[in-house]
């Protein structure tokens, strides 16, 4: 039905989808037309910017981020926007706008925003303790929001230590799909995957996507139907069979086939998190190629404070 496809809400689910699988082109002209449907919605603003960016028109892209400030003054999210662009430089006078816009007690998300993009503004003018004040006060309201998420993850690992035993390894070695193509890129957030990535995608061989979320969708299939069994996931994992890897391998490059937009034989997937994947990784995928990305622990831990991520990585806060 074209009047379906034409809504509002239906557009902005396509264009985020688009983006998904990184038909950009798409998304693109999917966010200008909502855009001139709804001039006064500084989040479809928002969102077209970071469209842009992603394929390289930055100086629109900073032309439709600030349209969404323009549309609301207090709209952190087009700040942080900004900032997030890592090459924007911000002038004095968006400092004093953004100051004046936090005077002006905007609700937690926006406050959350605004405060990183000043750390950021003020780090590039060399204001460390100004900008430090304010990445801190931007972690502060994070923390608040959502609590530090160590916890589980560490009875996670300590579980997998007990489990994941060289006799482990050895009984299920010749497990698994055997297709090669797959390259994982793990290890913290900003420890440097993404400059992996790139360097690896300017390969001919090798197609750079995204950080796709696959495999955490099979683990937490796993889990729930361990869940469902009485058993814990591990207990459930060793448990596993040749087939089961096998149907897990296949099933991995099925549903990130969407993403790949060439021929080329090898891709890679640099979601971080999935240092939490590696045995399944290794039983389902044997020939996958699998490179931990490291970084000096300050540098990494202070990067990750500085950034405002939009959801999970509790423990950046």
């Amino acid at each position: 039905d074209p009047a379906i496809r034409s809504a509002a809400s239906i557009m902005t689910m396509e264009a985020m989808a688009s983006g998904t699988i990184g038909d950009h082109d798409r998304q693109i002209n999917l966010y200008e037309r909502l855009t001139r449907k709804s001039p006064d919605n500084p989040s479809l603003w928002n969102s077209l910017g970071n469209a842009l960016k992603t394929v390289g028109r930055i100086d629109e892209a900073v032309s439709a981020v600030r349209r969404a400030i323009e549309v609301r003054p207090t709209y952190g999210a087009g700040y942080w926007s900004l900032a997030n662009f890592k090459s924007f430089k911000f002038a004095s006078s968006d400092i004093e706008l953004m100051t004046r816009a936090l005077a002006k007690k905007p609700d937690a998300d926006d406050a959350r925003h605004l405060h990183f993009a000043l750390g950021k503004a003020y780090e590039d003018q060399k204001e460390f303790e100004a900008s430090f004040r304010h990445y801190a006060a931007g972690n502060a309201i994070r923390a608040s929001e959502g609590g530090r998420g160590s916890k589980p993850v560490t009875g996670f690992v300590n579980r997998a230590i007990e489990v994941l035993t060289p006799e482990l390894f050895a009984r299920n070695a010749s497990f698994g799909c055997q297709d090669e193509g797959p390259i994982f890129v793990v290890g913290m957030h900003r420890s440097g995957s993404t400059l992996i990535e790139q360097i690896l995608a300017s390969h001919p061989l090798v197609e750079g996507t995204t950080e796709l979320a696959t495999m955490n969708l099979i683990r937490h299939r796993l889990r729930r139907e361990a869940k469902a069994r009485g058993k814990d996931y591990w207990q459930a994992f060793t448990e596993l069979k040749a087939a089961d890897f096998q149907q897990v391998g296949d099933e991995y490059l099925a549903r990130t086939a969407p993403f790949r937009r060439t021929d080329r034989p090898y891709f890679v997937d640099k979601m971080p998190g999935n240092w939490l994947n590696l045995a399944l990784i290794r039983f389902s995928l044997p020939k996958a190629i699998i490179i931990d990305a490291r970084r000096h622990p300050l540098a990494c831990g202070f990067s990750n404070f500085k950034q405002n991520y939009a959801s999970g990585v509790t423990y950046s806060s």
